[in-house]
């Protein structure tokens, strides 16, 4: 099975000894689905790989700089760090590939750290495991590279926040109460009935894209080549970090204290590293707003509380497409600019895009809001108030439903959410009670 070390110097490589396989490799690499969402990645490999055979010599910062990131000749790489940026990451990835799809590979490649030139070596076998490391050798490498579990959430969430881990489970936001013992079967249908289960965290670099171009780069471009998206926002490079937020471990972290039992297998993904096939067939939890949650984009449409924001003025809004009699047009936040004030939230369930499965959608209007929204389905008084409007008596699949909130900013805290509007969509076909239809 291949290894993904990175202590091999470019005197061991085998690139001379054997340029076919290795250049086979590359090719593989190019076509695998570890970098099918990078076009500037594969460019990048494919420049150090033609490079390392043709011109290692040659293979200078500034040079791939200006080769594969349209630097100018002569620019300053002390200011511009993107290659080293772009280089981390796609470590990152070949490690990735070789822990997965790649680890059948009989020949591994890495980038040595300081350098450019890339290594190929033969993969290195697999020590056998120690009698009592045997169970936890059994899980697959790939499934740990990408499939953490809410528990690796609740303790990134501890070494982040700095708190001990009794104090983690308070989350900051105030602990969910012990009546969500209650609400099992709604969680259940949610994340569980039978179907794959993952929570999607905001992605800190594509929110500071959006702000500084004043404008949210588009899914499609998200999707297809992050790295660009970044780059309509004035963004340097890829980050050589998980892109998370805070918020989103702070969520994680509540909604496992509220339902541990259901949310144990949950795995927390980065938004970075979704697949749009995994939003077809798996049970997902969506938070943040599509300026930091780009692939809440893929159901914008169907909901009826449709978020806004206007960066003149820093204000989100809430439009309400389908005013009811008594419920206003539209529901703005105060100013992110603002002490105190109000904030909204929605909290939303709908199918997934292969309709195999259910995306639980918690969004708010500013950070205070989305934090709103994960209190309100962890806390018994105000999800009663939510599951009684849209009619759900606790037993069976939960209908699909939007729920808007409004809380006032209390210091760092919000006041309990408030029910401000709801709507019910058809769960099944011919449920008459739906106001409209997903």
């Amino acid at each position: 099975m291949a290894s993904g070390s990175t202590h091999s110097s470019v005197t061991d490589s085998l690139h001379l000894a054997q340029p076919g396989a290795c250049r086979a490799l590359a090719e593989r690499l190019l076509a695998s689905r570890t970098l099918s969402r990078s076009a500037r990645l594969r460019e990048l490999l494919a420049y150090l790989t033609n490079a390392t055979f043709d011109d290692p010599a040659g293979l200078r910062e500034a040079a791939v700089g200006c080769a594969v990131y349209g630097r100018p000749a002569g620019y300053n790489t002390n200011d511009d760090n993107i290659v080293r940026m772009g280089v981390s990451q796609l470590r990152r990835k070949l490690a990735e590939y070789f822990e997965g799809e790649g680890r059948e590979e009989s020949l591994v490649v890495e980038i040595p750290r300081g350098a450019y030139a890339l290594v190929f070596r033969s993969a290195a076998p697999t020590d056998e495991p120690d009698d009592a490391d045997e169970s936890s050798a059994a899980v697959p490498a790939a499934a740990l590279s990408r499939g953490w579990l809410f528990w690796s959430a609740v303790i990134a969430a501890v070494l982040t926040l700095g708190v001990g881990l009794g104090a983690a489970w308070g989350v900051m936001i105030g602990g969910p109460d012990a009546g969500q013992a209650d609400h099992a079967e709604f969680w259940n249908a949610v994340v569980g009935d039978g179907e794959p289960a993952m929570f999607v965290s905001e992605d800190i670099e594509f929110l500071a894209a959006a702000t500084a171009a004043k404008r949210t780069p588009s899914l499609e471009t998200y999707a297809n080549d992050r790295e660009r998206a970044l780059e309509i926002g004035g963004a340097v490079g890829p980050s050589p970090v998980p892109a998370t937020t805070q918020l989103s471990l702070q969520i994680a972290t509540r909604l496992i204290a509220s339902q541990p039992a259901v949310f144990s297998q949950v795995r927390f993904v980065a938004s970075r590293d979704v697949r749009l096939d995994e939003l077809k067939r798996n049970n997902v939890i969506l938070v943040g707003s599509p300026r930091a949650s780009p692939w809440l984009g893929l159901f914008e449409g169907a909901l009826n509380f449709r978020f806004e924001h206007d960066p003149a003025r820093r204000v989100s809004v809430f439009r309400n497409r389908s005013p009811l009699p008594g419920e206003h047009a539209e529901y703005a936040a105060t100013s992110s600019e603002a002490f105190g004030g109000k904030v909204y939230s929605l909290v939303a369930l709908a199918p997934n895009l292969g309709r195999t499965g259910s995306v639980l959608i918690l969004m708010g209007t500013r950070s205070e809001g989305t934090r709103a929204a994960a209190e309100a389905v962890t806390s018994s008084p105000v999800l009663d108030r939510i599951l009684d409007a849209v009619g759900y008596s606790g037993a069976g699949r939960a209908p699909y439903f939007e729920a808007l909130l409004e809380s006032s900013i209390m210091g760092d805290s919000t006041t309990p959410p408030k029910l401000v509007a709801v709507r019910r969509h058809a769960a099944v076909e011919g449920d008459s009670v739906a106001l409209a239809g997903f």
